[in-house]
């Protein structure tokens, strides 16, 4: 079944790296998920390489990202080995990152021993060691990194389609985490993606039924003021306004205003200058 599994998936991976072969290179290939809880190192490390060598027949120089087998979390993209990280130069390494499971999982109601609480030093300490281990490891193997996954149930447990709640974590909890990890990735220099599966699911940050957001939590992880002295930082998503902005000068000053270019927005979430 393995074996069968295998070249099924090396066929899907055929069709996918033709399709998109003449995509722009901002997008992104990712070979598995999670493939940890159920495969070896060596198993995840074998069908990485597979696929890669597919991939590379004419995506050549598209990112491509990997992890490994064998441990999950922040374990995983260490397993991946020297040999297979130095055969290509366009690897990202990937994490998921729920730890304490306790806590980010505690609406569930398999949940033995649920925690609705987080963020003491000890908590964001164990965050730190974790990332830190991750960044040691990136710098010393010259790989960059994705956090591909993280987040913490709802408050309260709230199912946003039913409005029911039940239990789960705290507001502030919930808000600290999501604010903390954000933070200790951009502090290490990783790219991060937040959890969300919509109206129903446990994790959610847009709201799709209305249009909305979970505005605490989206601030939290964008994780940026809205002014400083020259930008207006996000301004039609972080700091809630969705209208078109105009400058108003007093007495003889000249000002103009710019949508920023594209590495301001990319370095610093900014969306206007202000000239």
């Amino acid at each position: 079944d393995r074996l069968a599994a295998i070249d099924r998936f090396k066929a899907i991976w055929r069709d996918i790296a033709t399709s998109f072969q003449n995509k722009p290179e901002t997008v992104l290939f990712e070979i598995m998920n999670e493939p940890y809880f159920d495969m070896s190192a060596s198993e995840v490390e074998n069908i990485n390489t597979q696929i890669l060598t597919i991939i590379r027949q004419n995506n050549p120089t598209r990112n491509v990202i990997v992890t490994g087998g064998g441990v999950n979390s922040w374990q995983a993209p260490m397993a991946l080995s020297d040999t297979f990280l130095q055969s290509d130069t366009h690897l990202i390494a990937t994490f998921h990152y729920y730890i304490p499971f306790n806590f980010t999982n505690s609406s569930s109601p398999t949940q033995s021993n649920p925690d609705y609480s987080w963020g003491t030093a000890a908590d964001k300490a164990i965050v730190d060691d974790h990332f830190s281990q991750v960044k040691t490891w990136s710098n010393q193997k010259n790989i960059p990194v994705l956090l591909g996954e993280f987040g913490a149930d709802n408050v309260n447990g709230m199912n946003y389609t039913t409005g029911i709640t039940g239990n789960g974590p705290d507001t502030a909890s919930r808000l600290a985490y999501h604010q903390y990890v954000s933070q200790a990735a951009r502090n290490r220099d990783f790219t991060l993606t937040v959890w969300d599966a919509g109206d129903q699911s446990k994790k959610t940050i847009y709201i799709q039924s209305d249009e909305t957001w979970v505005k605490d939590i989206r601030n939290a992880v964008l994780g940026s003021t809205c002014t400083n002295q020259m930008y207006i930082n996000n301004a039609y998503v972080e700091c809630n306004y969705d209208y078109s902005w105009n400058v108003i000068t007093t007495g003889s000053a000249i000002a103009k205003i710019n949508n920023a270019k594209p590495s301001d927005a990319f370095n610093n979430t900014q969306s206007l200058e202000i000239m």
